[in-house]
């Protein structure tokens, strides 16, 4: 591993350990867990990111909420989990429905997705056509995905 890349994740690492001092935050990003991903046009105005983690163990799952904020209430559209490829490991032995898993890095770090199951809103207002056009565009979101380097 060159030098920069070395230095390049000690910097990513600072980062998330002092995202980790608080148990919740919002308003940050997915960057701040090392990785980005692009939403859909229809709600990238609308939506704050909500991140936490959370003990396993000895591991530690870090998660995002993707939270859209409609005229008529806000609803977590999408979730994102980043663990050690271990955890990924475990989770995958024990069984039941499993998030789509976005990509591993270099330095052992999953990143999951659970996308959303339903719309939270009232057919017909706009809250839900936006989600129902995020839904239909959702795919934009893996296709982007990308570790930080």
């Amino acid at each position: 591993m060159s030098v920069f890349r070395k230095l390049l994740s000690l910097c990513v690492a600072v980062l998330c350990v002092m995202s980790f001092t608080a148990c919740s935050q919002s308003g940050s990003s997915p960057t701040d867990y090392g990785f980005s991903v692009q939403l859909p046009e229809s709600v990238q105005e609308n939506i704050r990111y909500d991140l936490s983690n959370r003990e396993v163990g000895d591991e530690t799952i870090n998660t995002i909420n993707v939270v859209y904020e409609g005229e008529t209430g806000e609803a977590n559209i999408l979730t994102f989990e980043e663990m050690s490829s271990a955890m990924w490991e475990q989770m995958q032995l024990e069984g039941g429905p499993l998030p789509t898993e976005l990509g591993a890095s270099e330095d052992g770090r999953v990143v999951v997705m659970y996308p959303l199951q339903s719309n939270p809103y009232e057919a017909g207002t706009a809250d839900a056509d936006a989600v129902d056009q995020f839904v239909s565009e959702s795919s934009i979101v893996t296709e982007s995905f990308q570790f930080l380097q």
